[in-house]
C-alpha cells in the first residue's frame, strides 16, 4: 500500500515535479535557518521536508529509468509510465552490499 502523499507526486508533470522538488530544497533551507536561529518548533518539520525531498527526487529518477529503458533520451511524464513497473533495485531489500575485497578488513 503506497503512502498517499507518494501517490501524489506520482500524479505530477515534470514541470511540476521539478518545482516541487526546489520548493522542498528552499522550505529546508528555511527550516535550516530557523533551527540555527533557534526559532524551530519542532525539528520533526525538517524530517518530513527531508523525507518529502527523497521521495520527490525518486520519483524523478525512477522516470528517468524508465525513459532509460524504453528508448528514448527524454524523461517521460506520469502518464507515459503509468503501467511501467519502477526498475529492480540492485540489492534486495534487507540484503546487504559487501565491500569489494581490496577494503575488507584483514
Amino acid at each position: 500500500m503506497s503512502n498517499p502523499k507518494t501517490e501524489e507526486a506520482r500524479r505530477l508533470g515534470a514541470e511540476d515535479l521539478e518545482r516541487a522538488i526546489e520548493e522542498a530544497h528552499r522550505q529546508l533551507f528555511h527550516l535550516r535557518f530557523q533551527l540555527a536561529t533557534r526559532q524551530l518548533a519542532s525539528h520533526r518539520e525538517i524530517r518530513k521536508t527531508r523525507r518529502h525531498l527523497a521521495r520527490l527526487k525518486t520519483i524523478k529518477r525512477q522516470r528517468e529509468l524508465v525513459a532509460l529503458r524504453l528508448g528514448s533520451g527524454q524523461a517521460l511524464g506520469s502518464e507515459e509510465i503509468a503501467g511501467a513497473a519502477p526498475p529492480p533495485l540492485s540489492v534486495a531489500k534487507g540484503q546487504r552490499r559487501r565491500r569489494p575485497a581490496s577494503l575488507r578488513k584483514r
